[in-house]
């Protein structure tokens, strides 16, 4: 694990714009402060700068940690200077609010050392992830999305977790493609093959959703809605007709954005559900496969047309084509 020297000397090198001037400022070699940087990207799983010869720019894994870590930084420098004599005995309140990785790895084993070296500060600390920052860290970012998504928050401003989420068509077909790829090791593959096989098709039967679906056999797991069979068809919904269809099998993903009037239409339903069998159809006989049990299921006298007030838009594509 790399200690507070490691993050010291990151922040130097992003201050003073390379090795060489962050090595003058720590009284340190450039090699040295290139093999703490190295170890520091080493610890933490990521690349912190891009490098050659003549310069270094910042990642934007990079520039994530700079804006963290440059205040906290800048704080606990403050206290060693204090403590190496701008003041006899450092006392006051120290307060921090910073990520919980980050402050329980990297801040709490300092900041133990430090109380014990000067009793009289005293810490007012806290931890905390936004949820949005999680959703970037973890999800947004690795899985290479194209622009910025926004979460709704209720009244009191605390963010919807299950649903909620406004982005662009194409990088909805990234979370889809994320699944058809197994998770690429940004989410568990296991925790995908739990959602397609491992609901209970009894619960959904009693509940009220089962009803847009006539006949179709289907369950709910983790906000996901799962088509069963042997090649089990996953999709997300949101109101007004936005949904994300993933077929594994096929490799297909289908990101579909409306603007209907109702939050949640049985008419406009039947009309994508057919939609997507057929492309799901179509799909299998280039590739030789047979097709969902959702064809009988998806069968209604509805005919497609649309009034004008209501527009759709959709994006299909098959194994790389989501990039």
């Amino acid at each position: 694990m790399a200690g507070l020297q490691a993050y010291i000397a990151f922040a130097e090198t992003v201050k003073r714009g390379g090795f060489a001037g962050a090595a003058r400022e720590l009284g340190l070699s450039p090699s040295a402060v290139a093999k703490s940087i190295t170890r520091l990207e080493a610890g933490l799983g990521v690349r912190l700068f891009h490098r050659t010869t003549r310069t270094v720019a910042l990642t934007s894994e990079g520039h994530e940690l700079a804006e963290r870590c440059r205040r906290i930084v800048e704080e606990v420098e403050a206290l060693r200077d204090q403590a190496a004599g701008t003041r006899a005995e450092p006392s006051g309140t120290l307060r921090l609010n910073v990520p919980i990785t980050f402050g329980k790895r990297v801040l709490v084993p300092k900041l133990a050392e430090l109380v014990l070296r000067h009793p009289a500060i005293t810490l007012d600390v806290g931890f905390s992830d936004r949820y949005a920052d999680l959703v970037s860290e973890l999800l947004w970012r690795p899985m290479g999305a194209g622009h910025s998504a926004y979460i709704t928050v209720d009244r009191l401003g605390a963010p919807r977790c299950a649903g909620g989420v406004c982005a662009t068509a194409r990088d909805l077909a990234r979370v889809g493609q994320l699944l058809v790829e197994g998770g690429r090791r940004i989410v568990p593959e296991s925790w995908i093959d739990d959602i397609a096989a491992h609901g209970d098709p009894q619960a959904w039967a009693a509940g009220s959703f089962a009803a847009y679906y006539p006949g179709a056999a289907m369950h709910y797991r983790d906000k996901w809605y799962v088509l069963r069979g042997a090649a089990p068809l996953l999709f997300g919904m949101g109101v007004h007709g936005q949904n994300l269809y993933v077929d594994r099998a096929l490799q297909l993903v289908v990101a579909k954005f409306s603007s209907q009037a109702q939050p949640i239409d049985a008419h406009r339903i039947a009309l994508t559900t057919r939609a997507v069998e057929r492309l799901r159809q179509q799909f299998a006989g280039a590739a030789g496969e047979s097709s969902s049990a959702w064809t009988s299921a998806s069968r209604s006298p509805t005919t497609c047309a649309a009034p004008p007030s209501s527009a759709t838009r959709a994006h299909a594509c098959r194994s790389s084509r989501c990039a």
